[in-house]
């Protein structure tokens, strides 16, 4: 019989493997944040330990004589792979989010060396949350075969305590990173801090940061589907929704997580005429920018900690990311003209009153929250101002 691959289990971004019948192994699994260097893990009651989780990965993968990881490592690789092939699995324990609490696993042989993610979801509410995420995954990168999105290969489950604990394989996004925002040292503004593996964070230029919005914007766009009026929502920069990597001075972005797409209204309209449909296909095309324009600039410190307000570098960046996505939208049954087209009419027509109007609209209905509402209220004036100006400097 074949020898099983070795296994190895790793805690962040330590270089020590963990053993089973270590305290690591045997201390309770922590909450949504690693410990900080030197830092005590939790003393709450372990429900689950970090051994479990381990445990449930390795069970997870080990799974029909490792059938998922073996088809989709070769996959990755270009050319089969056999799981008696595999000489090395390393589970390395990532980080904790609000719902799942990812491992990267680097699966290594002669002539091989493929990562992926491994999404797990230790909470009731994450189980709810990741059976959604794989689901519009797999459907967004079979519709949208140019995909900004990691592929999926699998879900299945593992049960400890009598608890059954979902997770899916993914790909891993080698070499992209958790950006996030920050207070520029002058007092003015804010810049984009990204988070590399090894080393320090480090700060992006003005002209890069550009850059990411325009992409953000851009892929965000690609995915807004016009007829149906579907997009991808909720998505938050605080989460770490959105990864970049560097090359050279090049960059590039992809969004990792979808939890959500659905029309943006919550009951199908009807309309008189195919006048009114075309009216009513154009105002949410614009409801869907705006709304938009204010997303984009909403982080969090560190992403958990004071919320802010990115600065008005992110509006042209925005404006030119959301146009190039509409370029790339199939013709829309009635429209006698690219939607592109029809669009920037549609938007040339506005004025500056009617976008304080409808970015008002959006603020009071999307902004349920008090420290939202807080954040972007006293800025919504000069955010139309600015966002107009940039408009008009597109058309």
């Amino acid at each position: 019989m074949a020898a099983s691959p070795r296994f190895e289990y790793f805690l962040y971004r330590k270089e020590r493997p963990i053993e089973e019948g270590t305290w690591n192994w045997d201390a309770p699994f922590p909450g949504k944040n690693p410990p900080a260097p030197g830092e005590p893990l939790s003393n709450d009651p372990p429900d689950v330990r970090i051994g479990d989780y381990f445990t449930g990965a390795r069970a997870f993968l080990e799974k029909n004589r490792f059938n998922l990881l073996t088809q989709s490592a070769s996959k990755l690789a270009g050319f089969p792979i056999a799981f008696n092939q595999i000489r090395t699995i390393r589970i390395r324990l990532q980080k904790h989010g609000e719902f799942y609490h990812p491992a990267r696993v680097d699966v290594m042989g002669d002539g091989f060396d493929v990562a992926f993610v491994l999404n797990i979801a230790l909470s009731d509410r994450g189980a709810e949350w990741i059976e959604r995420e794989y689901r519009l995954l797999k459907m967004l990168t079979r519709r949208y075969p140019s995909s900004y999105l990691p592929e999926v290969f699998g879900i299945g489950s593992h049960a400890f305590y009598g608890k059954k604990v979902r997770m899916f394989l993914g790909e891993w996004m080698e070499g992209f990173h958790e950006f996030h925002h920050v207070p520029d040292r002058s007092g003015k503004g804010t810049r984009i801090e990204v988070w590399g593996e090894e080393g320090p964070p480090f700060l992006l230029s003005s002209f890069q940061e550009q850059e990411l919005y325009r992409q953000i914007s851009h892929i965000l766009t690609f995915y807004y589907d016009i007829p149906s009026f579907k997009q991808i929502y909720p998505w938050h920069h605080a989460a770490g929704d959105f990864v970049v990597r560097m090359d050279g001075g090049d960059l590039y972005v992809k969004l990792i997580s979808v939890r959500g797409y659905a029309p943006m209204f919550r009951k199908a309209p009807s309309f008189k005429s195919a006048k009114d449909a075309r009216s009513f296909i154009l105002h949410a095309i614009l409801l869907f920018f705006l709304d938009l324009s204010i997303r984009i600039r909403i982080d969090r410190i560190g992403g958990v900690g004071k919320m802010i307000w990115a600065d008005e570098t992110s509006l042209q960046g925005l404006v030119n990311g959301f146009f190039a996505g509409l370029t790339m939208k199939p013709p829309v049954n009635g429209f006698p003209a690219p939607i592109y087209d029809c669009f920037n009419a549609y938007l040339a027509s506005c004025r500056k009153e009617d976008l304080d109007e409808l970015l008002m609209g959006i603020a009071n209905r999307h902004l349920p929250r008090k420290e939202e509402s807080e954040l972007i209220l006293p800025r919504l004036k000069w955010h139309s101002k600015t966002l107009y100006a940039a408009i008009r400097q597109h058309l």
